[in-house]
């Protein structure tokens, strides 16, 4: 699932899927996006974004 489908889900099916509620979710992307930004760093670039790369660990994490 993208970041997108994952937003239109009701706050239950959210936390049922991540294990954390939306609102913590948002705090761990506003506390992870200085870290996993790498926009004018050497090597590559990231193709997905902070909320994807949180969402696959989460989703991992769970099974």
């Amino acid at each position: 699932m993208t970041n997108e489908d994952v937003q239109s889900l009701s706050p239950a099916a959210f936390k049922r899927l991540t294990g954390v509620r939306r609102e913590t979710f948002e705090h761990m992307v506003t506390y992870l996006t200085p870290h996993l930004q790498r926009q004018g760093h050497r090597g590559g670039q990231n193709k997905l974004s902070v909320a994807e790369q949180l969402l696959i660990c989460l989703s991992y994490w769970r099974e």
